[in-house]
């Protein structure tokens, strides 16, 4: 079960991500970051303005149409030494881990060469799109 959206919940949200910014400095990754997280960053702090829910997970897309035969293996290595793992149970590349004992998932989004435009997939050995 996912763990309840708050404020606190989005804050370990944020620190996975920046840990996974942090492992991956050295590697030409370009990543773009969509979801929960974005609404809290483009609103602003007026009473006009309701709350965001906040989140318990990243969304990321992973830009990967520049070079499609790029090697994703360091990306990978960097979620492995995070402590993230493949979530077995979803379709598309969604990775879990416990940040400070909360489960947070990020999933990574992706452009395919061979799917037509503004289709979002999700990238996995059985890929997935949607029409937006």
């Amino acid at each position: 079960m996912d763990e309840l959206r708050s404020r606190e919940t989005r804050a370990l949200a944020e620190l996975a991500l920046v840990r996974l910014l942090h492992e991956v400095r050295d590697v030409d990754v370009l990543l773009v970051v969509l979801g929960g997280l974005v609404p809290q960053t483009l609103a602003t702090e007026d009473s006009s303005t309701p709350e965001h829910l906040g989140t318990t997970d990243v969304d990321l897309l992973l830009i990967t149409h520049l070079d499609p035969g790029a090697n994703l293996g360091n990306v990978e290595r960097a979620l492995q030494n995070l402590g993230f793992t493949p979530d077995s149970g979803e379709d598309g590349w969604r990775w879990r881990s416990l940040v400070e004992g909360t489960t947070v998932k990020l999933e990574f989004l992706c452009d395919l060469v061979d799917q037509p435009v503004h289709n979002m997939c999700l990238q996995s050995s059985h890929t997935v799109c949607q029409d937006p």
